[in-house]
């Protein structure tokens, strides 16, 4: 049997449809959570195709699939490319010297229309980005990624490549121009010319799944497609099928002891406290669990300033400490153990600040922070000039701080992709720097929690990072 697959856009036609063998290969199961409750959820039978007059409709990141798995049964596949417009052919004369495994990298990112690139934080997925700019010279690039304190970084390492008339920024205030390579947060996607963009390029790509997001991407229709993640499986809600319907399969894969050999990144060394005396209780729901036995928890509190003050006076010096939490109530309640830590978040609402205030937990002068002190912050600690900080998720991916010294994970999260993006901001190698310190809880007094933690430890052990229980 035969099946012709034509490429028109981002859009692939397969013909005869043969719903049969390629309906389950494009179908998952996504989560929705419901009502309040993490824990309460339903799961919903999601097509990523649809049936047209005879053929089968699905987005072109899913031309692997499709064509290996009708090849596997059997089936000869003939692919015609109806596209307006093509990538030109690479110009590798204006590469810059490569280290270990980036010329692997290059050649999979060159060979693949579609494609995923899975690398440790710290792998050089900036230089990489840079030399994509360099080899397609005359291509209209877009950059993207969830936070706009991910751009910004991008943005800053290109200036020191590309003039301004080259280079522009959508999002966080600035607004894109007519610049042949333009970074932009996801959410001012809609602000740039989509129609006109050859190279479209995606930083932490496991983040493109969400509704809003992959519907603004699905407007791409010519680009070459290129992600990068450290850790792109592993959502919670079950829509990786979603992130590769946009940039294709998994088409290069880096170890974390390739990339350390390499020199990019220092090991990592990460010691594990016991919290079994703190208080416990049942609780009916997540929330209440975490905002009892975590965020409030005066016991668990405690125990990680301890271990801020042992491995302050381990190291020696003035180390550089980072510590993760879920929400800002959380760094609230910490931060009153911790004074010298400053506190780092997205937003606070001014009933808590009032509240928390009147407790004695903040100084009303100081908070909420506002966009321009969160951008400060941000910056003093990439600089050094910061020492000591309390930050919610809104540092948890993406942001390159070489000279971290020690993380300190608070949080009590145990989803695959934080396992992988949050411990990765203690990598970075650096000068002096010769090995990444994590902190983590054994969190055995609640059962709940307990089981997240195991979950978390086993994503260490099998990254290969040594694990010491304190």
């Amino acid at each position: 049997m035969e099946v012709t697959i034509k490429r028109a856009g981002n859009l692939l036609q397969v013909t005869p449809a043969l719903t049969h063998l390629l309906g389950p290969r494009l179908t998952y199961t996504k989560r929705v959570q419901v009502g309040a409750d993490p824990r309460n959820a339903q799961y919903i039978q999601v097509n990523c195709f649809k049936e047209m007059d005879g053929s089968l409709i699905a987005s072109a990141g899913f031309i692997s699939r499709i064509t290996n798995h009708l090849r596997t049964c059997g089936v000869t596949v003939k692919f015609e490319d109806c596209r307006e417009r093509h990538l030109p052919e690479p110009d590798f004369s204006n590469l810059d010297q490569t280290k270990e495994g980036q010329d692997d990298m290059i050649a999979a990112i060159v060979a693949n229309d579609y494609g995923i690139i899975e690398s440790p934080c710290g792998s050089g997925k900036s230089w990489i980005i840079r030399q994509m700019c360099k080899m397609w010279p005359k291509a209209r690039i877009i950059i993207t990624s969830y936070t706009i304190d991910i751009v910004r970084q991008i943005y800053a390492d290109l200036q020191e490549m590309f003039p301004c008339h080259e280079l522009g920024m959508a999002g966080g205030g600035e607004s894109a121009d007519k610049q042949r390579i333009i970074c932009a947060v996801d959410k001012s996607l809609g602000h740039c010319d989509l129609d006109s963009c050859d190279l479209f390029i995606y930083d932490e790509v496991h983040r493109a799944g969400a509704p809003e997001t992959k519907k603004m991407i699905g407007r791409v229709r010519n680009a070459k497609m290129i992600g990068f993640s450290a850790s792109p499986k592993g959502r919670g809600d079950n829509t990786d099928l979603e992130v590769e319907a946009l940039f294709g399969p998994i088409v290069y894969r880096q170890s974390y002891q390739k990339v350390q050999q390499a020199g990019s990144i220092v090991p990592i060394r990460a010691y594990i406290f016991d919290t079994s005396k703190c208080y416990n209780q049942n609780y009916m729901t997540t929330t209440a669990l975490e905002r009892n036995l975590i965020w409030k928890s005066r016991d668990r509190n405690q125990v990680i300033a301890e271990a801020v003050k042992w491995i302050t006076q381990e190291l020696g010096g003035d180390p550089q400490i980072l510590i993760t939490v879920k929400t800002v109530t959380h760094a609230v309640h910490l931060g009153k153990l911790l004074p010298d830590f400053v506190l780092n978040y997205a937003t606070m609402k001014y009933d808590d600040k009032n509240e928390w205030a009147r407790k004695g937990l903040i100084d009303p002068s100081k908070h909420p922070l506002t966009a321009y002190q969160r951008e400060q912050n941000y910056n003093r600690f990439r600089s050094g000039v910061l020492r000591r900080v309390i930050s919610t998720g809104v540092w948890s991916t993406g942001v390159d701080f070489k000279g971290l010294n020690v993380l300190v994970r608070a949080d009590a999260q145990a989803s695959a992709i934080a396992n992988v993006q949050i411990p990765g901001r203690v990598s970075r190698a650096s000068d002096g720097k010769d090995i990444g310190v994590l902190i983590d809880f054994n969190d055995a007094f609640n059962p709940t929690l307990q089981q997240r933690a195991f979950k978390r430890f086993a994503t260490y052990r099998k990254k290969g990072w040594q694990v010491t229980i304190k």
